[in-house]
């Protein structure tokens, strides 16, 4: 039968005699999904057989494959179907199809009804390639099966300078479903080239079409087997000079970064996509959705009642789950609304290189919500600095958002402005100096903060930590039209288009970079925390192989006041190392205060602790603890916490007793490496541990506050390799 399931021909097979050598018989390989039929001879026939499961619901998916210049059928095109679980979203083999287009450039098959799949077309030298295609901004490579499909694809000529890269696969089953990616090595690890294919035996090569030259970079390869859960990873380098590479999946590991104990089977209540300005999808922007009711009081105001965030994936998409629904005889948007108790969400979206954008709306069970929002480039920089007591500190959060509550002042940013706050957010960290450079803001108002490991001090609260009082500060990243309204120092603020620092009334104290310097009364530092650094290394360090420490990316040895309560003004300390060592030991020495409780942090992006023990050092009633941290090289760990319905979580802090404060601290359990560490949460429900030792970990959501109403969760056998991020949900 083809797969039109029209008999092309047929072949009578009859049982052989009890004393044939060889009787004839047929059996099927079910982990193959391949049929065969032996012959009195002991030939072995293989034969391709379209199963098709009455009892499932099917639908047809009929696609046409053409080139974009003339719109002629492409023949023989290799084409993968591969359709998803609906319970992981993961791919799944016992849904997934590969095969050509026939002579007119046609593929028509039946598939389940209800699942996703992913259409994926691939040949060298032709695009869009299937990475292009995993991202389809319009979803058309996407395919939400719910009736017969009918879609065209159109293939464009690529130009001259992509290769073809050869991965030979070994260590399998036959009919195993394999994904590879191609990657670059360094820096955020972009998608470059993507490949599918179904192992017709214990090996099989893979071609991954449409590689560019890498110019010296590293490529790394990943290797997935959704079937099995592992995954291996290599790195290649001068590609195309070398350009195949040798996986032996025996050696393959569960991915480090596919740890998601997030479900919703509920159907959204709102989604869309976000794009850019010329139509591709926007990762990663954040989505924020709040329901608002009017209230005649206090003027007139929409208070906030709920408040969700969540992410857009990689084709800009995303949804919000399980919002109260909103009647259309209370829904207005208007300000101010026409009577108290008028209701709507409002969309707020933001991405760092861009203006953000919202819209206003309203749910309910027969209305739920789409749109799709164009983002606008944002071309401002802001530079920086933290300080700690005038001394640099590496690896410190820097927060940055939009200021909206009045300013004084007579610029274009001051009294009367009421749309003055920048439209765009932040979060970035320091570098060995301590300097930061955040590209793609707005102009407008700003609010810097900066974290220390759950600690964080406001810089627009002034030198005195407090707010609403006369040493408040307001940063301003100036438009080049912007005015300076007179402002008294207008020697300092005298150009717009730059980044200016004003005073609680209006004066400009200065232009350029922000010098944000955290001080605390240490009290004459009179003590010290002071011990060794051990290093485990897979060599014997020696003058002839020593042990280099960069000075672009440095360990940090932090110690950090034990505090309950107000932390606002907690004493801090911080010692950072680099150089080059010839033997496998080093000392340090971190100046601290007496009479204090101080907890002690090792942050690094290379390095972590090899082992947990007690890391509090009381200076209470000593002028020196000695303290030794042995370290090895580092994984990382990043999550996201979502609750059960799919939205993202956020915290409301306050005190514990409220019923209605709630927030969260994650806490890390090594299972077989003697590692036990906590921290807190972010006001979004991220959290970022930068170094762990390698090793497999339970990772333990513990509640805090009486208004925490949802259940616990623990996700166990998360894996941390050296150099990697697991990301977790």
């Amino acid at each position: 039968y083809n797969s039109n399931m029209i008999l092309l021909s047929s072949v009578t097979v009859n049982g052989g005699a009890a004393d044939d050598m060889y009787p004839e018989a047929v059996f099927y390989d079910r982990h193959a999904k391949k049929t065969y039929v032996t012959g009195i001879d002991g030939s072995v026939y293989d034969i391709k057989i379209l199963t098709k499961d009455m009892a499932v619901d099917e639908n047809s998916i009929e696609l046409l494959v053409k080139r974009g210049n003339d719109s002629e059928p492409m023949a023989y095109m290799s084409v993968a179907v591969v359709g998803f679980d609906t319970t992981t979203m993961m791919p799944d083999t016992d849904i997934t199809f590969i095969d050509d287009t026939d002579s007119q450039g046609r593929l028509y098959i039946h598939m389940p009804r209800g699942r996703e799949y992913l259409i994926g077309i691939s040949t060298p030298n032709w695009g869009p390639t299937i990475r292009d295609q995993m991202m389809d901004p319009y979803g058309n490579f996407n395919i939400h099966l719910w009736g017969d499909e009918y879609r065209e694809y159109y293939m464009w000529d690529i130009p001259e300078g992509m290769n073809t890269l050869s991965i030979h696969v070994s260590s399998i089953s036959a009919g195993e479903l394999l994904m590879a990616d191609v990657f670059f090595a360094s820096g955020n690890r972009e998608m470059i080239s993507s490949g599918i294919t179904i192992s017709t035996d214990t090996e099989v090569t893979m071609d991954i079409y449409n590689v560019p030259e890498s110019w010296g970079a590293t490529y790394g390869v990943r290797v997935f087997q959704p079937g099995e859960q592992i995954e291996y990873s290599a790195y290649l380098s001068n590609f195309p000079t070398v350009s195949s590479l040798s996986v032996d999946m025996s050696s393959a590991l569960p991915p480090s970064a596919n740890y998601d104990a997030t479900t919703s089977t509920n159907p959204p209540s709102y989604e869309g996509f976000v794009q850019d300005n010329l139509g591709n999808p926007i990762e990663n922007a954040k989505v924020t959705v709040m329901q608002e009711e009017w209230t005649n009081d206090n003027g007139g105001y929409y208070e906030r009642l709920e408040e969700y965030e969540t992410y857009t994936d990689p084709g800009g998409r995303f949804a919000f789950y399980d919002l109260q629904n909103i009647a259309q005889i209370d829904f207005e948007c208007n300000w101010p609304a026409g009577a108290e108790g008028k209701k709507h969400y409002s969309t707020h979206i933001k991405k760092l290189g861009y203006s953000s954008t919202g819209d206003c709306f309203r749910v309910d069970a027969d209305y739920p919500w789409f749109n799709s929002y164009h983002l606008q480039e944002a071309t401002y920089t802001l530079t920086g600095q933290i300080q700690f007591n005038g001394v640099p500190v590496p690896f410190a959060r820097v927060d940055i958002w939009g200021m909206w509550e009045q300013q004084a002042g007579a610029d274009s940013y001051g009294a009367g402005a009421w749309d003055a706050g920048m439209k765009s957010d932040a979060h970035v960290k320091t570098d060995a100096s301590g300097n930061f450079e955040v590209e793609g803001l707005t102009d407008g108002n700003i609010n810097i903060n900066t974290s220390f490991w759950s600690t964080w001090k406001e810089y627009n609260s002034g030198p005195d930590g407090q707010q609403g009082n006369g040493d408040d500060l307001r940063v301003t990243i100036s438009s080049d039209v912007a005015q300076t309204g007179g402002m008294l120092s207008t020697t300092v603020c005298d150009e717009p288009g730059a980044v200016w620092i004003i005073d609680a009334v209006g004066n400009c104290i200065s232009t350029g970079a922000v010098v944000f310097n955290v001080e605390t009364d240490e009290d004459g530092l009179n003590s010290a925390i002071q011990g060794n650094l051990v290093f485990v290394t897979t060599y014997t360090v020696s003058a002839a192989s020593p042990l280099a420490i960069s000075s672009s990316s440095p360990i940090m040895l932090m110690a950090i006041e034990e505090c309950h309560g107000d932390c606002g003004d907690q004493k801090m300390a911080f010692k950072s190392f680099s150089g080059t060592l010839e033997t496998n030991t080093t000392t340090y020495s971190i100046p601290v205060s007496s009479g204090v409780n101080y907890w002690t942090k090792v942050i690094s992006n290379e390095w972590a602790k090899f082992w947990s023990f007690n890391d509090m050092a009381n200076m209470e009633s000593t002028d020196t603890i000695n303290m030794d941290f042995t370290l090895t090289r580092a994984g990382s760990i990043s999550g996201i916490i979502k609750l059960p319905n799919g939205n993202m979580y956020k915290p409301n802090w306050g005190p514990e007793d409220s019923l209605t404060a709630h927030w969260v601290d994650i806490e890390f359990d090594g299972i077989d490496v003697d590692f036990h560490e906590g921290m807190g949460v972010s006001e979004d429900g991220t959290f970022d541990f930068p170094n762990l030792p390698p090793g497999r970990y339970n990772i333990m959501l513990r509640s805090r506050g009486l208004g925490f109403i949802w259940p616990a969760k623990t996700l166990e056998n998360v894996i941390v390799n050296v150099g990697e991020t697991t990301n977790v949900k």
